[in-house]
């Protein structure tokens, strides 16, 4: 079974960059929403304004973002794969930077599609209408009351049903 799961809000903990980002460069967000299909660092930086190396320099070292219980991932006998929803440049630099390719090495992004393209079995998302797009089964994650383990422990008691 492949199971595709969710990076923002999921595995990486959105909010927080968000608010960093937000804190560290004041219009990020502002510019990121009106020009998220065609995002990229240079004209970020000369329209908010900010020197490119600032911008850059946010974007590097993402790991303190991952959830903390991603590590569990690794020793999992689950295949995943990361299925995220965004601008290609922009979910890149966020994988990539957040390391979490060491637990999940594979990931996709998602445009406008819809997240079971992505030829999963089985899909682990924060978000509802997210889920209610696809036509495969799927699980609704809900950081406050999962974990990356809990639903490691939801797999494998799944599992042993079968």
């Amino acid at each position: 079974m492949i199971i595709g799961i969710d990076f923002d809000r999921v595995l990486f903990d959105t909010e927080s960059f968000k608010d960093d980002i937000s804190d560290d460069i004041p219009g990020f967000l502002d510019h990121y929403r009106k020009n998220r299909s065609r995002y990229q660092t240079k004209p970020a930086a000369e329209d908010i304004p900010v020197q490119l190396s600032v911008l850059e320099s946010a974007l590097q070292n993402l790991e303190s973002y991952l959830i903390e219980d991603v590590q569990a991932l690794a020793d999992s006998e689950h295949v995943f794969v990361i299925v995220s929803r965004g601008p290609q440049w922009f979910q890149r630099q966020k994988i990539t930077n957040s390391n979490i390719t060491t637990y999940i090495p594979r990931y996709i992004i998602v445009d406008t599609e819809p997240k079971d393209m992505a030829n999963i079995d089985l899909l682990i998302d924060d978000s509802m209408d997210e889920l209610n797009r696809i036509s495969i089964p799927s699980f609704h994650f809900e950081r406050h009351e999962h974990s990356v383990r809990s639903i490691l422990s939801l797999l494998d008691t799944n599992d042993n049903k079968e």
